[in-house]
């Protein structure tokens, strides 16, 4: 039994050459940044619910901008505003791009595996014929049977 739900040749040109464009996305985003998972917890997320909370009061605040003390940054605010919107549109497609990866990682993983299967059940029947006891095995781990530990008295 075949399968083949992906087939690519990826080089190690094309690999440095994929990578070496990552480098250059984040040379063009220096801003990016990666916060620890303590430091997302207390943030002031604007989810779906509070973007209109928040272009309210920018539109406000520009309208108004005497209003608003100078250390608030209201320019700072737009800035962030706009790279918020475009770096939602670039984290979009990134995503798009990652999900493709990961399926194609499977898809190929998948491949792999339905040739493994085959190929092993092949080899058991032929190979012990031409000296494959060892091999086969060491292939053999792979559907050994793990032995359950016994119940401590705590978990019965």
């Amino acid at each position: 039994m075949t399968q083949d739900l992906a087939s690519m040749t990826i080089t190690q040109a094309t690999e440095d050459e994929v990578m070496a464009l990552f480098a250059r996305l984040e040379q063009l985003l220096p801003g990016l940044l990666t916060l620890a998972v303590g430091d997302r917890k207390t943030l002031s997320i604007m989810g779906p619910t509070s973007e209109r909370y928040v272009r309210l009061n920018i539109d406000l605040a520009n309208q108004h901008a005497g209003l608003i003390p100078a250390d608030m940054n209201l320019a700072g605010a737009n800035a962030d505003l706009e790279a918020r919107e475009r770096m939602m549109r670039i984290a979009n497609r990134a995503k798009l791009f990652a999900d493709k990866c990961e399926d194609t990682v499977a898809a190929l993983g998948s491949d792999l595996m339905v040739f493994s299967h085959s190929c092993y059940a092949i080899l058991k029947v032929l190979g012990k014929a031409v000296g494959l006891d060892d091999a086969l095995k060491e292939l053999s781990y792979r559907w050994a049977r793990r032995k359950k530990k016994p119940a401590t008295a705590n978990e019965q």
